[in-house]
């Protein structure tokens, strides 16, 4: 947008002209990809062996998060349907990196709510909070930087990169295909794609 000023004297007589130029640049929202290197889905699949140990939910090769303005991450959802989770106990979130109590979020069929303020671990030197909350059979897990502060682009990249699904049971239930959904909300709480 461009605005023009002029001024004129008593005798009518122009100034020079002078303009204001005001550049509008959208606040996109986010955008994550968790598969970078295909470019025909945002999408990540993975096939987990019985007795093979926890898996990466993305590929964390290439950038799984962007936002053209650079902003901040309020937070980041993980949602799944609990009831695709039929091997209780033995199913669970890991936090690769970390060792902390609240590293591991198992029970995934069962899991219930819960603000506990003690859900915490810390990856490097940065912490994370999270909180679950259930609707239906719907478990949504909301990661933040300690006490709700923002996430870098960075912090929310080793978080998404950290995250690992395991199943120890001896005769894991291959019915139901474990699916994972995320949402990323930028510092003016505009949602990613799921």
């Amino acid at each position: 947008r461009v605005f023009s000023f002029t001024a004129y004297d008593s005798l009518d007589q122009a100034s020079n002209t002078a303009t204001s130029t005001i550049t509008v640049v959208p606040n996109d929202d986010p955008s994550l990809d968790l598969d970078p290197n295909n470019t025909g889905s945002d999408n990540y699949t993975a096939n987990f062996s019985e007795g093979g140990g926890a898996i990466n939910i993305i590929n964390t090769t290439g950038s799984n998060l962007s936002d053209q303005t650079g902003d901040t991450v309020n937070k980041l959802t993980l949602s799944f349907d609990k009831s695709r989770f039929a091997d209780g106990n033995a199913e669970s979130l890991s936090i690769s990196g970390s060792t902390d109590a609240g590293a591991t979020i198992a029970n995934l069929g069962s899991l219930t709510a819960s603000t506990d303020a003690s859900l915490t671990f810390a990856i490097g030197s940065v912490t994370y909070d999270y909180e679950i909350s259930i609707s239906g059979t719907t478990a949504t897990i909301s990661f933040t930087k300690d006490n709700g502060a923002a996430l870098s682009q960075a912090e929310t990249e080793t978080l998404l990169e950290s995250l690992r699904y395991n199943n120890t049971e001896s005769d894991p239930d291959d019915t139901n295909t474990r699916v994972f959904s995320f949402t990323a909300y930028d510092s003016l709480d505009q949602a990613s794609n799921t």
